[in-house]
């Protein structure tokens, strides 16, 4: 429910019972015991009007001090009743004081990091770093995310040192970055200062999976990682390292350097892969023809 409309059905409560307890105070004020009348003889007749005045008397007493009660008693309830809702009242604008200034600093947050990233996008490291501060008092998440950007667009190396000197660490993303930027002499710089260059991204895909995305591998970075022992196996979804280096064959047939890699170090050879093969054969068969001469695993 809405902070402030809470507030006003509190408020409105607080009304009504104040409202229900001035009415039962006017009631009580209105509180008189029943007479005493009957009796058969002109004598009890008189002796009962003759006590007429002392009754009432008490009467009024027993009126006065049943109103004052009436009164102390709804005078406490209502006190009581109103610091209940005075607190809850405070607490709840407390809450709502630290929900704005929460969605503010998020607010702000965000743009530290799109003002971050585009800086890093620019290349305007110096910048990059002074806006790097202010996420050194945040989740670690925050400088993760910072050395990420700073590795995907070959910031300087003193930069990216400052950064991990911070705290930051290598996201798993940042060998793929690297990988797909063909960026070998920064991965080999990383590697020192706690890069991996086994991860893998959400689907298990590994660096050398994304040196081979572009229609133009990236032959050095592939070299690098494949002589590191980066697992040429599939991932767990889409298309493995020698799905790729195939498809890429059916129109550069220099790209048969990549398949003949991976199934030297390993890479399974699977339906799938026999599959894009065939299409090769329809497609161009001189490629095939060279496929199956120099690649007899497939065959």
């Amino acid at each position: 429910m809405n902070r402030n409309i809470y507030f006003v059905i509190l408020i409105v409560a607080l009304v009504s019972v104040i409202w229900f307890y001035n009415d039962n105070k006017k009631e009580a004020d209105n509180v008189v015991s029943p007479q005493k009348t009957t009796s058969n003889s002109e004598e009890s007749t008189n002796k009962l009007i003759s006590k007429k005045p002392i009754l009432y008397e008490n009467e009024n007493q027993a009126k006065s001090d049943n109103g004052r009660l009436v009164e102390q008693n709804t005078s406490t309830q209502k006190k009581i009743f109103e610091k209940d809702i005075q607190d809850k009242t405070d607490a709840n604008i407390a809450s709502t004081k630290r929900d704005i200034s929460a969605s503010e600093e998020k607010r702000n947050l965000a743009e530290d990091i799109t003002d971050l990233y585009q800086k890093a996008k620019d290349g305007d490291w110096e910048g990059f770093l002074e806006q790097s501060e202010n996420l050194e008092h945040l989740d670690s998440e925050y400088l993760n995310a910072a050395l990420l950007n700073a590795v995907t667009y070959n910031a300087p190396l003193d930069t990216i040192k400052y950064l991990v000197s911070m705290g930051a660490i290598f996201l798993p993303e940042s060998i793929l970055a690297l990988s797909l930027r063909n960026n070998v002499t920064l991965t080999k710089q990383l590697v020192p200062l706690g890069l991996d260059l086994h991860g893998k991204d959400t689907f298990h895909k590994n660096g050398i999976t994304y040196t081979l995305m572009m229609s133009s591998p990236k032959k050095e970075m592939f070299d690098y990682l494949i002589i590191h022992n980066v697992s040429v196996k599939p991932g767990s979804e889409g298309n493995d390292p020698l799905d790729l280096a195939l498809r890429n064959l059916m129109t550069d047939n220099a790209t048969i350097y990549y398949v003949e890699k991976l199934i030297d170090f390993g890479a399974p050879i699977e339906a799938s892969h026999r599959e894009i093969v065939n299409e090769i054969r329809l497609k161009n068969i001189d490629i095939y023809n060279e496929l199956k001469s120099n690649v007899q695993e497939l065959f």
